[in-house]
């Protein structure tokens, strides 16, 4: 039944051959005028939410171009690792020539990816706090605890701990961003991902992950 009706529809186009090009011609104008419409958009921070208490985020967002990176992923399954730097050799020399002008700012490796977040953070500290924060920081800039806290800062500074802890207590020896990175520690989830000689891998160390920035926006 169904191929009767299949051939019956194929013998009218075929005798009607104008029909066919006009339809054909009409479905394709339709079609073109839809994708002309679509706007793609692939920045994810378009999905957050929008109001005065994320003013100050988004303003962040857009001047570190921070919506308009590219992530990377390379399988490395079961890869020396000698071989993973020839590979991210040969990737990145691939990528300069293949795409060279549309992409900059290629990070393979993050030799220091631990202090990279840190300044990351701490530079950006007052945009990434909320109004309630401010009522701790008032407290820790009393006199008696400034006192207490430099006190503090230089027993950690001459306890065996004080060359990891040196940069943190130099940057913030009243330790008025301390509550925001415990909290920060807590409530960040990097079992995700491992890092080994500055090389950032998937937890299973199956992939590789390499960022750069794109020289076009992506939305």
């Amino acid at each position: 039944m169904l191929g009767k009706g299949i051939n019956h529809l194929i013998n009218f186009f075929y005798a009607r051959k104008y029909v066919f090009w006009g339809l054909l011609t009409a479905i394709v104008t339709v079609l073109s005028y839809g994708v002309s419409k679509l706007s793609l958009n692939e920045n994810i921070f378009s999905t957050l939410p929008k109001g005065n208490a994320y003013a100050n985020f988004f303003k962040f967002i857009d001047q570190e171009n921070l919506s308009n990176q590219l992530i990377i992923s390379i399988a490395v399954s079961e890869t020396a690792e000698e071989e993973i730097e020839n590979l991210t050799t040969i990737f990145s020399d691939s990528i300069s020539t293949s795409v060279q002008g549309l992409i900059n700012n290629l990070v393979i490796q993050r030799p220091d990816v631990e202090k990279e977040v840190y300044a990351y953070y701490h530079q950006n500290f007052p945009i990434f706090i909320a109004d309630a924060y401010y009522e701790s920081i008032e407290n820790k800039i009393k006199k008696d605890t400034i006192r207490t806290s430099l006190i503090h800062a230089q027993q950690n500074l001459l306890s065996p701990s004080g060359f990891v802890l040196k940069e943190f207590i130099l940057n913030d020896p009243l330790y008025i961003s301390s509550d925001f990175f415990k909290t920060l520690e807590k409530n960040t989830n990097f079992s995700n991902i491992t890092i080994e000689n500055g090389f950032v891998f998937s937890d299973d160390k199956k992939f590789l992950f390499i960022t750069a920035q794109p020289n076009f926006a992506v939305s």
